[in-house]
């Protein structure tokens, strides 16, 4: 081993501390983020605190991003008092994949805000890019509360379901698909993370 070699950083490996399994909407097309990209993260990983790299249901980790939406610099913001919408669509095989629908993903889509029937047509023609680039690869972080999982497990277990204040009954998926908060992160081929969404939905 050289003297240098003494200061080179040790990469990060990912570990999975989360105890939720992550939102449900996603049907499992994610995977543990590599320790080539964790290192370009530099994310971290708690007990509530979910995060995984996208990838399509053929393994495919590089997409490409539409949305609907207004856009300040780097994030997607809402548009017209309606909330994002942002597909993210499979550079080998177009395959479409929901990362955030505002009007149906995070606490108050789930449980408590109603939407006007205009939310239900927000048409994802928009194409995301940083600089020349519109290939990236995805990474996604969501918050989930303590407190929201107590009480919905305690009504879950006492009547199988859990009612809305929409007075809709909801299922397991609801606290999945109900986080308080996301962030999405685009990687360009070079250079470093870019957030492309932080929202807080609780």
């Amino acid at each position: 081993m050289g003297l240098f070699d003494l200061f080179k950083a040790k990469p990060i490996k990912f570990e999975s501390k989360c105890l939720i399994s992550g939102p449900d909407y996603l049907n499992g097309n994610f995977r543990n983020i590599p320790d080539e990209l964790y290192n370009r993260f530099r994310g971290s990983e708690n007990d509530y605190t979910w995060t995984r790299q996208l990838i399509s249901p053929s393994g495919n980790s590089k997409f490409k991003i539409r949305y609907y939406g207004d856009r300040n610099k780097n994030l997607i913001l809402p548009l017209k008092e309606l909330p994002q919408n942002i597909v993210a669509i499979s550079s080998e095989t177009n395959e479409e994949l929901i990362l955030f629908d505002g009007a149906k993903h995070g606490y108050n889509a789930v449980f408590w805000q109603e939407f006007p029937k205009e939310a239900h047509n927000r048409n994802t023609q928009i194409e995301y890019n940083i600089g020349s680039e519109s290939e990236f690869e995805i990474v996604i972080l969501v918050r989930y509360s303590l407190d929201l999982k107590e009480q919905f497990d305690e009504d879950f277990e006492k009547d199988g379901f859990v009612e809305n204040n929409r007075n809709e009954k909801v299922g397991k998926e609801a606290y999945l698909n109900g986080y308080d908060s996301i962030s999405i992160f685009a990687f360009p081929k070079e250079g470093k993370k870019v957030e492309i969404l932080s929202e807080e939905t609780a």
